[in-house]
């Protein structure tokens, strides 16, 4: 597994947000990594089924770099599409974090749709792949 030989394990982060269509759009940092890493795979899971999505009803989730301060919002990749109860929505990637940037992650409604608790994760290996 990438990471293994740098005797760092895996590192795996999470953030939840309660419903966060009630406020349209909900921004939240996940993890602020310490050396390199590198983010191989995200995901989301919702609490309710989302069965519209279209350009008016819609609920997307885009994991950003939040660059060193926390602020950045460059997309790492974004998530959308229907959702299944308590089914991860999974965007495989290999994105290189420098050593003290963090990553964060957007909730963006759109409509009137309501997910429930939503959980977003990321999985990532220290050093580079």
């Amino acid at each position: 597994m990438p990471g293994i030989s740098t005797g760092l394990s895996p590192f795996i982060a999470t953030v939840d947000a309660d419903d966060p269509s009630l406020d349209d759009r909900v921004f939240r940092s996940i993890a602020k990594w310490p050396i390199v890493y590198n983010i191989v795979d995200t995901f989301i899971i919702s609490e309710l089924a989302l069965t519209t999505e279209n350009s008016t009803t819609h609920m997307r989730t885009v994991f950003q770099d939040g660059g060193t301060t926390g602020s950045g919002t460059g997309a790492i990749v974004v998530i959308n599409g229907p959702t299944v109860v308590y089914t991860g929505r999974t965007s495989t990637t290999n994105y290189a974090h420098v050593a003290n940037e963090w990553t964060r992650v957007g909730f963006s409604e759109a409509g009137t749709v309501n997910v429930g608790q939503s959980t977003a994760v990321v999985w990532a290996v220290a050093g580079t792949i």
